[in-house]
């Protein structure tokens, strides 16, 4: 899973400090006794929150392009030939793969 994530963050050049800092962030407020950051004007004033909310804006930039790639190289295949497809031969065999094929197991037919 870890992988699939290093690639695309890799595909989509994404500030890999921003990531480390949205990380960091949390494990913050995981820790911290007041929830100071539901308070709107924080965000505008503290440093911390300022620096959070630049990084989370630079990572759903590097998602929304991942996005947009996923729906420009889309290709519409069989239902039938999705479920027959062996994922552990496939070069880059992901978890969103996996989860494709559980989904059309699961769809009803059409």
């Amino acid at each position: 899973m870890m992988d699939f994530y290093a690639r695309a963050l890799k595909w989509c050049d994404c500030d890999w400090q921003a990531v480390y800092g949205v990380l960091k962030e949390a494990e913050h407020r995981s820790t911290f006794y007041i929830p100071y950051w539901n308070i709107p004007i924080t965000k505008y004033i503290v440093p911390r929150q300022r620096k959070f909310n630049a990084d989370l804006a630079v990572i759903n930039a590097c998602l929304d392009d991942l996005i947009a790639q996923a729906k420009q190289t889309r290709q519409a295949d069989d239902v039938e030939a999705l479920q027959a497809r062996d994922y552990s031969k496939v070069r880059i065999a992901s978890f969103l793969a996996a989860c494709a094929t559980v989904i059309l197991e699961v769809a009803p037919a059409e």
